[in-house]
């Protein structure tokens, strides 16, 4: 009750609800007036020490954990301030997942986008090889929420640059490798396609063969029992769909697609292969399309 009642005085119930963040001995009240300070419009940036010391702290509950982040908001609300954002970054780095980057990242953007933005490029055309992968994808998100416009949603022509550099960086960790080389999809990039066919490679060759005849497989449950089972395509659909995307210039592939024409135990997989077959140009995949539409058995 008294948190919506605050709301109501907007910025003006800032002073006070500082006042218990940080002076009131009773912890569950220091929590309820962090929770109370997300609903102001704006605070003011006098206010920013205290409420960076007292996001150290971390959260007062000892039933929450959010980590740093949990005055993410009321740290956001202080609009448009250099160290605010600093350290908004600064926690979406070095707590990852633990950080709640879907409190941190609504949070940077209660600042003007012209401003985060900014900060978020020169975050990635500054990432180190020693940066994780989780901290790359946060970035990426929330490059990827700020570029689009009503009259240009084109992203950034900084954004490819900076991920080719890391996916290019031996030194750079796998996953923050990994995380690159999936955003270049959006770009069509040659370090993309190269991923996407070099993890096809492996995944494909993991697929168990079919007996021609039967539409399930032989396998063993829990308790070692043999079962039979509907063998699932999702996994293999998506990624041959991912090849098609990159049309003619992923011809390389086709090799590795057109299998899955004379699978039809695999009917999903089995579709999107003769559409990326289409799509990549494959003309030696003609022969194999035919037979395939003879199969009056499979829509």
């Amino acid at each position: 009750t008294l948190e919506k009642k605050f709301e109501g005085f907007g910025e003006a119930a800032v002073p006070a609800l500082m006042q218990v963040l940080t002076t009131n001995p009773d912890a569950k009240m220091r929590h309820y007036a962090g929770i109370a300070l997300r609903k102001m419009p704006r605070i003011d940036v006098r206010y920013l020490p205290a409420l960076i010391k007292e996001s150290r702290a971390g959260p007062r509950q000892p039933s929450v954990d959010d980590g740093p982040s949990w005055l993410a908001i009321p740290i956001g609300l202080v609009r448009n301030n250099p160290d605010a954002l600093n350290y908004l970054f600064d926690i979406a780095e070095e707590y990852g997942n633990r950080a709640s980057s879907n409190t941190v990242q609504p949070a940077i953007q209660r600042s003007n986008r012209d401003v985060w933005m900014v900060e978020a490029r020169r975050r990635m055309e500054s990432f180190r090889p020693e940066q994780s992968g989780e901290y790359l994808a946060f970035l990426c998100d929330l490059v990827k929420f700020g570029w689009p416009r009503p009259t240009d949603p084109t992203p950034p022509d900084w954004l490819e640059p900076a991920l080719v550099r890391i996916a290019g960086d031996a030194r750079s960790n796998s996953g923050a490798r990994s995380v690159a080389e999936y955003h270049l999809r959006s770009f069509r990039n040659p370090i993309a396609l190269a991923a996407i066919i070099r993890d096809a490679r492996v995944q494909f060759a993991g697929t168990p063969s079919w007996d021609g005849a039967s539409r399930f497989v032989r396998i063993k449950d829990s308790e070692n029992e043999e079962q039979w089972e509907r063998l699932s395509d999702g996994s293999l659909e998506i990624t041959i769909s991912q090849i098609g995307r990159f049309e003619h210039t992923a011809r390389e592939a086709a090799p590795l697609v057109r299998p899955f024409l004379a699978r039809p135990d695999l009917p999903d997989s089995r579709a999107e292969a003769a559409l990326t077959l289409g799509l990549i140009g494959d003309q030696g995949a003609i022969p194999d399309l035919l037979i395939a539409l003879q199969d009056k058995d499979d829509w």
